[in-house]
C-alpha cells in the first residue's frame, strides 16, 4: 500500500461516513504500543495515527478511529440511541438513590 492510500481511504471515509464537525488528522510517531487516538477539542477532532507502523496497519488504525469520531459525534447529537443510555442511567439512579423529581 502506498502512502497515497492513506489519503484515499481518509476521503472515502469522509464522503461515505460524513461528519458534521471538522476533523484533523495527524501522523506523527507515538510512544509505546498505541496506534492511535481520538479527541473532542470541544470544537473539533483530532485523530493522531502512529506513523511507527506500516501504511496498511496505518489505514486500518484510521478506519478505527473514524469509528471513534462518528461515535462521539453521535453521542453529542441526542439522538435516539443516546436518549435510551440516558433512561436507563436515569431509571437506575432514581431506583439506586431513590431520587425523584416529584414534589
Amino acid at each position: 500500500m502506498k502512502t497515497s492510500d492513506f489519503g484515499k481511504v481518509i476521503r472515502a471515509l469522509r464522503k461515505h461516513f460524513p461528519i458534521s464537525a471538522s476533523v484533523e488528522v495527524r501522523r506523527s510517531p507515538m510512544k509505546g504500543d498505541l496506534l492511535g487516538r481520538t479527541r473532542f477539542t470541544g470544537e473539533y477532532f483530532k485523530i493522531h495515527i502512529n506513523s511507527n507502523q506500516c501504511n496498511e496497519v496505518q489505514c486500518d488504525v484510521m478506519l478505527h478511529e473514524w469509528a471513534h469520531v462518528c461515535a462521539m459525534e453521535r453521542a453529542y447529537s441526542h439522538d435516539a440511541t443516546w436518549g435510551v443510555i440516558y433512561a436507563d442511567i436515569y431509571d437506575t439512579m432514581v431506583e439506586q438513590l431513590k431520587i425523584t423529581t416529584e414534589k
